[in-house]
């Protein structure tokens, strides 16, 4: 017998046997499970005497998708007085699809039962109507869509018309003609029209909606103007993009947004060979700031994949808006020309960047085009240099990111170790400015501040606080958050780097640092690390997908973008006020990770040694990511002793952040200090050295091959015992951690004789404490042979005194076993 016929056996006999709560946890697992032997006992279960059994029971027999259910399904909706109950029965019903099926769903949406009872106020007949409603469109079989017609237009159901125009939408034929028969109909409600010209949008492979829709176009009423330019969007109606260009002209304010908004998403539809008509290249002229700022969005997405040149025309147009006293206007044409590429902006742009009196995300967006456009020229570089000493936020760290991508890394670094004994006998005065040289002089403080410039008019709500954009914005994705954190002005680098030795004209007024206390935080690296690591071991950040699907891939690259931006946000905003000329110090370093460089890596390890503790952990995370991200630099090895001397003696979280950095390096002879890191009193510090230990057993480097020296090597069975310890810390975000880490050392050669006993230390863990860990930890013991786990689960489950420890062990084998883990078919 296998795990799986092990693990449906136990719960079909406790689903027969087990108190209300057995039979309820067993229900559930079996459903999910799709264990079709359970259909019978689960059919007993719909007349149980426990109200919360029956709803499982029905739930479980939708999932399982078995038509033998059908009939007794039905039994339940034509008779159970609960609403709730036959609410779930309906949904059931609707996945099972049969013919028996449609017409008791039919029949239920026409009738209302007189038996249901009613909850408070609430008549529980609307939630089965709506189950119903759904279950009829999920088919899209032509005979359901005049029940549906049948009560659409009754005003007892207006709260479900959307659902009912959806599920209409699904029913090719009658369903689809009737929708376009409304969005016609002159004499009906405006409100009618343009919810089914909505619904029209999710029609498939229908030529007549799409035509109908392209008709609503001129209808007299604004709302479905509206509503069929964004349905034609999302039917990808690419030949209706002239018709609804001419919408931006719009009298209506609504219709011009949707058109905006639809256009926008046609274009990114749009394949190479479709140009943008020269009515919509017209509009760079538009007398509306927001029709405008629209066009440029639409370019800036259309020539970032090189498929739409800029005329010089309408370059020039966009130049002139960089002017606009709309800073969302000047923005989006300073973002479309830094994809366009173009240097004839130059001057344009460097004079935005340079007036502090233009909105901050404006002269923002004027740096990040500079470094976009990729000219390096002596004007441009020493503009970004004097930006990283501005009075805003925002804009120091936006230009710091411009420098980086100016940076051209293998030619710049090749050209700098050609030069380096050259530059080193150079005189000051001759040494041009480089952006990698700026970047590292703000590291080591060589940057001053000014705050005697104008300041910047206040900005209204700005939409893009949270953007990622290009590979130059990842860093500044949450710099408009950060922006209240500014302050200064005009820059100078005034001494030399250990390689290069860059200078500025001195302004002619003296710099002036902002005093402690007047600037907020760039925060402390590891307040957000703190967080990240005890939520992440809870899982309390992975997204919610449907039912019995996996995130996409796309959907999974946007989630690890905004985890980082999130943390990187937190860690700017501090518990405790730093002054402006530190907060580029911090930024600088920020800005380097990723860079594959010597010198880079250098002036990582010289801030690791720096006297602000700001600066040493924010060094210190930036090491891990840069190596996370697959910079290959012999030179960060030498971080190693820093690291783990600081992970003995440092703050809290400067600990966690050298014991993320000693995990990331795959050094083996931080395995030792890491083990003994163990013992330390704060959770998060031994949260991340768990994972530190786990990675570099795993996936650290052959010491051998890269010539490591290891004094006092550590043997995976040792770090895995030592770890095991910590599963009896009260604290489940300790627990979840060792688990975690347990469970990728056991995967070892080395300690495969260790596996049984390990999984059986990380369950019994579970129970010992309170069982809140279950589901989490059900999901890392996936990664573990069944057999290991199986047994030992089903003795629990067998040995329990009561239904609540039963139910953790429940919880447990139903993350192990559950086939929407993508788990092969345990029904075989």
């Amino acid at each position: 017998m296998t795990p799986y016929q092990q693990v449906a056996d136990a719960l079909r006999k406790l689903l027969i046997s087990g108190d209300e709560v057995d039979r309820c946890y067993a229900a559930r697992a079996l459903g999910i499970f799709g264990d079709k032997a359970a259909v019978e006992p689960l059919i007993n279960c719909l007349r149980d005497e426990d109200i919360d059994v029956c709803v499982d029971a029905s739930e479980a027999l939708g999932r399982i998708g078995d038509i033998s259910a059908t009939p007794s399904l039905i039994d339940s909706l034509e008779n159970d007085s609960s609403g709730e109950v036959c609410t779930i029965v309906a949904a059931s019903l609707g996945k099972l699809g049969s013919e028996q099926a449609i017409e008791a769903l039919t029949k239920v949406i026409l009738e209302r039962p007189e038996r249901l009872e009613l909850d408070d106020d609430w008549d529980t007949w609307w939630d089965v109507q709506l189950e119903a409603v759904k279950a009829l469109g999920k088919f899209g079989y032509e005979s359901n869509a005049q029940p549906l017609l049948d009560i659409i237009d009754d005003q007892g159901h207006q709260d479900i018309e959307s659902e009912l125009l959806a599920a209409l939408a699904n029913i090719p034929g009658k369903g689809v003609d009737s929708l376009i028969s409304r969005l016609q109909d002159s004499e009906a409600r405006p409100q009618n029209r343009w919810r089914a010209a909505r619904a029209l949008g999710k029609v498939q492979n229908s030529v007549e909606a799409v035509k109908a829709l392209g008709r609503a176009l001129q209808s007299d009423i604004p709302e479905v103007r509206a509503e069929a330019a964004g349905a034609l969007a999302e039917q990808g109606a690419q030949r209706y993009l002239r018709a609804i260009i001419l919408l931006l002209r719009d009298e209506h304010e609504g219709v011009r947004k949707q058109a905006i908004h639809a256009i926008t998403k046609l274009a990114d539809k749009a394949g190479e060979e479709n140009e943008l008509p020269e009515d919509l290249l017209s509009l760079v002229t538009d007398p509306s700031n927001e029709v405008r700022t629209a066009l440029f969005k639409v370019l800036a997405t259309l020539t970032e994949a090189g498929k739409q040149p800029l005329s010089d025309e309408l370059f020039d147009a966009i130049v002139t808006n960089l002017d606009s006293e709309d800073f969302n206007t000047a923005a989006a044409a300073c973002t479309l020309l830094g994809n366009y590429g173009d240097n004839r902006a130059l001057s344009q742009l460097l004079a935005l960047l340079g007036d502090s009196t233009k909105y901050v995300m404006t002269r923002r967006h004027a740096a990040l085009a500079l470094g976009d456009i990729g000219d390096d020229s002596a004007e441009v570089v020493e503009a970004l240099a004097q930006a990283v000493g501005d009075k805003e936020q925002t804009v120091r760290l936006a230009a710091l990111s411009a420098l980086k991508s100016l940076h051209r890394e293998e030619e710049q670094a090749d050209a700098e170790l050609e030069t380096r004994t050259e530059r080193a006998e150079a005189d000051e005065s001759d040494e041009p400015l480089t952006p990698l040289g700026i970047i590292l002089a703000a590291i080591q403080g060589k940057i001053e501040i000014n705050t005697d410039a104008p300041a910047a008019p206040e900005t209204a709500a700005e939409d893009e606080a949270n953007s990622v954009t290009s590979e130059s914005e990842e860093l500044t994705a949450t710099e408009d958050d950060a922006a209240e954190a500014g302050s200064s002005s005009l820059v100078e680098i005034a001494a030399e780097n250990n390689e290069q030795k860059p200078s500025l004209v001195l302004p002619e007024h003296q710099g002036q640092v902002v005093q402690v206390g007047e600037v907020n935080a760039a925060q402390s690296t590891l307040n957000a690390i703190a967080m990240d690591n005890v939520d992440g071991v809870l899982g309390l950040h992975e997204p919610e997908v449907t039912e019995g699907q996996s995130p996409d891939v796309e959907t999974e690259h946007y989630m690890e973008v905004v985890e980082k931006n999130k943390a990187f946000m937190r860690r700017m905003r501090a518990h405790r006020k730093i002054t402006p000329q530190q907060d580029v110090r911090l930024l600088g370093v920020r800005v380097l990770i990723g860079l594959d460089n010597d010198a880079a890596a250098q002036a990582l390890i010289n801030a690791l040694n720096d006297e602000d503790a700001e600066l040493r952990r924010e060094a210190a995370i930036a090491i891990a990511e840069t190596v996370g991200q697959g910079a290959k630099q012999p030179v960060l090895m030498d971080a190693l002793g820093s690291l783990v001397a600081q992970l003995a003696l440092g703050e809290p979280d400067q600990r966690r952040a050298c014991a993320c950095a000693l995990g990331a390096l795959g050094n083996q002879a931080a395995a030792a200090p890491l083990l003994n890191a163990l013992n330390d009193k704060d959770v998060n510090v031994r949260i991340q050295v768990m994972d530190a230990l786990a990675n570099l057993l795993t996936r650290g480097a052959d010491p051998i091959v890269e010539d490591h020296m290891v004094t006092d090597p550590v043997a995976p069975k040792q770090a895995a015992e030592a770890i095991a310890r910590q599963l009896a810390d009260r604290e489940i975000s300790i627990r979840v951690a060792a688990a975690r880490a347990l469970v990728k050392i056991i995967q070892l050669d080395e300690v495969e004789s260790l596996a049984k006993e390990m999984t059986d230390k990380i369950i019994d863990s579970v129970f010992e404490q309170d069982g809140q860990e279950a589901r989490t930890l059900g999901k890392i013991l996936r990664q573990v042979e069944r057999p290991l786990i199986t047994d030992k689960l089903l003795a629990k489950l067998d040995e329990a005194e009561d239904s609540v420890i039963r139910s953790v062990a429940i919880e447990m084998l139903e993350e192990l076993f559950s086939p929407e883990q993508e788990q092969p078919n345990l029904a075989a």
